[in-house]
């Protein structure tokens, strides 16, 4: 963990253990993936190239684009693809295809929209990066990478370490994530997809929007320079003039607009979210951006604060739901008053003792009266063919096995004993559509939360959400089902 107050280091934290095997220390020099915080460094690019008068946010695409305007996307400007406006937030589905951008961007040239850009939003969760860095590519002067033009233009200038293509000689400092098999009743493991992150072709492919190497410093010192002068002004000025920066990070998401995609409310400027309502004690001006695995990166303004958080939570992308300590730190980060004069700077060396946090947890209920009706009253599926290792077949659908008001049910013997909590191919589950929760977490025992669950038909993997609730009822959960929204889809189950 880091943070800049007033342009200067104040806080720089790190320790525990570099990989599972436990024989060397997480060091100051380590470096790490940090998923979709790297789209905060992917937003500061295009701004700076538009502050070089190499782009502006209201010019169509095709401008700097023109093969970008094929299958109706001619009037997509760039303010929409940097807000997840522009209609493209599908991918190929095949991993291997990241590597290559030239594919990826003729994939997305004769890509179709999938609602008239601009009109909506939606989580453009891959795609966004090679859309914003095809345009810095084909303005820039010397037709660089993205990340060769990261590498020359931000990081270097600033002196931060932050990878959008890792070079084959700095891959040794890299901890990799520590990937927790998800048991599917069989004797083999899932592992998939999250095994391929560690693939060291993964870290060195641009994949702008999720793949940056980096450390804590280096982004929070990133977040910085966005919002002043680093080191007192001696060598580092500010990357972006008041301007710029206020076009970056002024929302372009009309109020309470639900992203299309995750069905839920999300605020995006151009590239970075406005965190009004998860960091509220700082006021109403937080931006930046989030990642799988505990990646927080983000600056306050009016404080002249900025702040990154990185961990190894890692059963499966739960992005915080699984992984408490990047919130627990941003919620001790909002009680300091920032007003120490001279801030007290604060250095942990590595060590293998982690660095732990003291939470007050909810009462565990421990007798069967105080648990909710639905964990005795719930309709028992054991029915092995959902499970995610059975391939489609003779098609099953939940359409008309659930109905439109929520059913409990529980999932027993064969079936195992929970939802999918990992992205299952479609054609799985002995369906077309493969239904998967998507960023699952247990509640408390007694307990009931909500869930969305993602349908992956035909490798549109999020088109078609369900929310979902979900009881811990103390040794088992039970599940409130409805039926999906298209046909020959099924929720499956490990």
């Amino acid at each position: 963990m880091a943070v800049y107050y007033q342009g200067k280091l104040v806080v720089d934290l790190y320790g525990g253990w570099f990989n599972r095997s436990r024989v060397k220390s997480y060091e100051n020099d380590t470096l790490q993936m940090v998923f979709s915080a790297s789209k905060g460094l992917v937003a500061a690019t295009v701004a700076l190239c538009v502050q070089r008068g190499l782009l502006n946010y209201s010019e169509l695409v095709t401008k700097y684009w023109p093969e970008y305007g094929q299958n109706d996307k001619g009037n997509t400007t760039v303010a929409d693809i940097m807000s997840h406006r522009a209609g493209l937030p599908l991918d190929s589905g095949v991993l291997e295809d990241y590597f290559n951008w030239t594919g990826m961007v003729h994939y997305l040239e004769q890509g179709r929209p999938l609602w008239t850009p601009g009109s909506k939003h939606g989580y453009h969760a891959v795609t966004y990066g090679w859309l914003a860095g095809e345009l810095v590519r084909r303005v820039d002067p010397k037709k660089r990478s993205l990340g060769q033009f990261i590498r020359e233009e931000i990081a270097q200038p600033l002196d931060i370490e932050f990878y959008i293509g890792l070079p084959s000689a700095e891959d040794y400092r890299v901890s990799l994530l520590d990937i927790k098999p998800v048991d599917d009743g069989s004797n083999n493991t899932l592992v998939e997809p999250y095994s391929k992150f560690n693939e060291k072709a993964f870290r060195q492919a641009e994949i702008p929007a999720a793949n940056g190497v980096t450390n804590a410093r280096s982004i929070a010192r990133l977040y910085a320079s966005l919002i002043g002068d680093v080191d007192d002004k001696k060598h580092y000025k500010r990357l972006l003039n008041d301007d710029i920066f206020r076009q970056a990070t002024t929302s372009n998401t009309p109020e309470n607009e639900l992203d299309y995609l995750l069905n839920i409310t999300t605020n995006l400027s151009m590239g970075f979210f406005i965190m009004n309502e998860m960091f509220s004690l700082f006021g109403h001006e937080v931006f930046g951006h989030l990642g799988a695995g505990g990646s927080i990166g983000l600056a306050v303004p009016s404080k002249n604060l900025s702040f990154a958080t990185f961990w190894h939570c890692s059963n499966g992308l739960n992005y915080l739901k699984n992984c408490p300590a990047p919130l627990v730190w941003s919620q001790q980060l909002q009680q300091c008053s920032w007003r120490v004069d001279p801030p007290v700077v604060a250095t942990v060396a590595s060590s293998p003792i982690p660095i732990t946090t003291t939470e007050t947890l909810p009462t565990t209920i421990t007798t069967e009266s105080d648990l909710p009706r639905q964990c005795s009253n719930y309709k028992s599926i054991t029915d092995g063919t959902r499970r995610t290792t059975n391939k489609h077949v003779d098609a099953e659908s939940d359409n008309t096995f659930f109905k439109s008001s929520p059913t409990w049910v529980r999932f027993e013997g064969d079936a195992g004993t929970r939802l999918a909590n990992y992205s299952v191919p479609h054609g799985r589950c002995g369906s077309e559509g493969s239904g998967w929760v998507k960023y699952p977490t247990d509640p408390e025992v007694g307990e009931t939360e909500p869930q969305t669950v993602c349908f992956n038909w035909n490798g549109m993997s999020c088109i078609w959400p369900k929310k979902i609730s979900v009881t811990n009822c103390g040794g088992f959960l039970v599940y409130a089902l409805v039926a999906p929204s298209l046909s020959d889809a099924r929720y499956c189950t490990i």
